[in-house]
Formats: C-alpha cells, structure tokens, sequence
C-alpha cells in the first residue's frame, strides 16, 4: 500500500469509525429511552411471532455493537481473531436485515387483511428474497480472502479493501423493501377516498412510509458503497454496516412499539388494530372514557367504514375487547 493509499484508507477509516459510533450511540440511546415501553408492550405480554422478531433486532443490534466494539477498539488482535471478528459482524448483519425484513412484511401482510392476492405476492417476495440471500452470502464468504493491515498507533483490526464480492448480500433486501415501498405506495395512493382532506405527505407518514423509506435508502447506500473498493471513503464506511444497523433498528422497533402503545390504549390486539387501519386514517380523538375514540366523519363517508355492528347507540359501536368508538356526524 503506497502512502497516499494508506493516507486516503486512514481519512476514510476514522471516518467510519466515527459513524459508526454515532449510529451506535443513536441505538443505544433509543434503547434507553424506550425501555420502559419495551418492558410493558413486549415482556409483561403474551408472546407471538411479532415479539420474537422484535427482541431479535433489538437485542441482535446490540451484539452488533459489541462486536464492532471489539474489532475498533481492541489492540494486539492478529489476522485470525480479526477475520473471525469481522466474519461474526458480517453474519449478525445479515440476520438482522432478514428479520427487518420478516418485521415489515408482517405488518405489510396485515394493513392488506382481506387482499389475498397482495398478501401472497409480498409473502412470495419475502420467501424469493430470503432463497436469494443464502448462497448471495455464504458462497462469498467461503471463498473469501481477508488481509488485515498493521497500521501503527491505530487500535483494533483495518482490512485491506479487497471484499469486492460483499455487496451481492444486499441486492434481495433490497428487492424486498422496494416491494414493500410500493404496495405502501399503492396504499396510500388507493386510500385516497377515505382521506380527501389529508395531505399525500402526511397520508404516507401515517402509514409508516418513512419506515420503508428510509430503510431502503440505507440499504442503497451500503449496496453502492460496497461496489466501490477503490474508493475508501465509499467503501470502508460502507462495510461497517453501521447506518443500515442504526436505520433499520430503530425504525422498526420504534414502529412496533407505537403498534402496540396504541392497541394497549385502545384495549384492542394489535392484528385487530392493523387489518382496521381505516381507522387510523380517519380524524379520531381519545374520548372521555378509558377505551374510547370519538371519530368524525361526514355522512355521505358513513358506508366506507367498517365497524363491528354490535350497536349501543345508532351512532356508537362497542370494539373487540372493550374498546369503543364514538361516530359523530358531520
């Protein structure tokens, strides 16, 4: 390595590292801030498949973490340990895309209750996407050639820029959260009638599009990175992974979270609470009651709501689990 190439890799590198410890940092503070609710939506609950993903990507990131930790910070590791370090993150990072991606299918599968045809092309797409990764990633990596460079005064392992075959890993997550951008699209784009009065913008934003959205520019970010070996301000920063792990953790767990404070709020289950999304489109308010919403709508928008017909009141309608919705008719 001439002295300019190791000029160029050490800009690039504490470069790297110092966004990797700012997107660390940023888990590890949204971890701290949301405990609480993490502890009274998902530990003091009965548990389902949603819950298992969430504490895989919450508590993966973390392991993450470590061992990025590690392989900054730690010094005197030789070639072995740091091949092993990096093949250990390398292997976390590809779990934690896929069970992303099992998080946002589900509740892309849910918000389409009722549309078998949109829920088997996104089960369809999760199931080519998760087929595609397998050899997309250990084939690479059996074949693989690491070389770590001994750089003085510089702590933990630096790898020569060679790993020009990594970014295959992120082509099917990517395919999938683009799939799963557009059926959002396409949903917020259909819903239109129930939502004549709410900006497109603000329509996208309730259904959680920034998730998708910025999921995927993660994704293209670290895809595009990694084809660029001989750029190491692109490559190295790209190769730690570290915004897609920031990104996609807190994004999501974040939206899980809000799925269930709010089903929590209104006493109802959160696949309930997603296959009624009209609902959440709709202008609503807590009621004076615990349990209860007041929702305004005009009365020529009364047939396009589907409420259970267990009637209190001609305008009142008692929800699953004790939860109730006040209609009032403009």
């Amino acid at each position: 390595m001439s002295n300019a190439d190791l000029e160029l890799t050490l800009i690039a590198l504490f470069g790297a590292r110092y966004l990797a410890m700012a997107c660390y940092s940023l888990i590890i503070y949204d971890h701290a801030l949301t405990l609480d609710r993490e502890i009274e939506h998902f530990w003091c609950t009965a548990w389902s498949f949603s819950h298992v993903l969430f504490f895989l990507v919450r508590y993966l990131s973390l392991c993450q973490i470590i061992t990025d930790m590690i392989s900054i910070l730690s010094t005197g590791l030789n070639n072995a340990v740091c091949i092993k370090v990096y093949l250990t993150g390398y292997s976390l990072d590809t779990i934690l895309l896929i069970t992303v991606q099992g998080m946002l299918t589900l509740r892309t599968w849910y918000l389409f209750a009722g549309r078998r045809l949109i829920q088997w092309l996104v089960a369809a797409g999760f199931a080519i996407s998760l087929i595609a990764t397998i050899p997309v990633v250990v084939q690479p990596v059996r074949q693989l050639q690491i070389t770590t460079v001994q750089i003085p005064d510089v702590s933990g392992c630096v790898y020569d820029p060679t790993l020009d075959k990594l970014w295959a890993a992120y082509i099917p997550a990517l395919f999938i959260h683009s799939m799963l951008y557009c059926f959002l699209v396409y949903r917020v784009i259909s819903c239109r009638d129930t939502m004549t009065d709410t900006p497109l913008l603000k329509r996208f934003h309730k259904e959680g599009g920034f998730v998708y959205l910025l999921t995927a520019v993660g994704i293209l970010y670290t895809l595009i990175g990694s084809l660029m070996p001989n750029v190491p301000s692109m490559f190295i920063p790209a190769t730690y992974g570290s915004v897609v792990l920031a990104i996609s953790t807190v994004t999501t767990t974040r939206l899980m979270l809000r799925i269930h404070s709010l089903a929590s709020q209104l006493h109802v289950s959160t696949t309930w609470l997603l296959n009624h999304a009209e609902l959440a489109r709709s202008h609503w308010r807590k009621g004076a009651n615990e349990g209860e919403l007041i929702v305004e709508v005009r009365v020529d928008d009364m047939d396009r709501f589907e409420l259970p017909r267990i009637c209190v009141s001609p305008f009142a309608f008692e929800m699953p689990n004790s939860a109730s919705v006040a209609v009032k008719v403009q």
